[in-house]
């Protein structure tokens, strides 16, 4: 296994952190970390709203709106970090990366919010 795929496989952003008050492992994180996680959480969000509108229930506050509000947790973490350390410490590698996460994370926000299944469950809970 070559060095580059060892860290993808390895990503500190995909497995637990196992650190106090669960900090993420900075001494673990690498660029080429950031955008493979970043297309996971991507991912996972993914799921995670079609799994809300396609739940067969009424739709409820807890099964609609907390469960929209908690979706996300993997990206949402791996932007804290990647957004932090771009402001803090940026470079052109970060700044490559980030050109390239933007588009795709933007791309993710709009296909929520203008999910028109999705809004018809919050409609009926509102």
């Amino acid at each position: 296994m070559n060095q580059k795929s060892n860290k993808q496989t390895n990503n500190p952003f995909l497995e637990p952190y196992g650190t106090a008050y669960d900090v993420p492992p900075f001494d673990k994180i690498e660029n080429e970390h950031f955008l493979p996680a970043i297309k996971e959480g991507i991912r996972q969000q993914q799921d995670e709203i079609a799994a809300i509108i396609n739940n067969k229930e009424v739709p409820t506050f807890e099964n609609t709106v907390e469960s929209l509000e908690f979706s996300g947790e993997l990206l949402t973490n791996v932007n804290s970090v990647f957004n932090n350390l771009r402001s803090a410490n940026t470079d052109d590698e970060l700044q490559s990366i980030a050109k390239e996460a933007a588009p795709l994370i933007s791309k993710n926000r709009d296909d929520i919010n203008l999910n028109a299944q999705l809004f018809e469950r919050i409609k009926t809970v509102y």
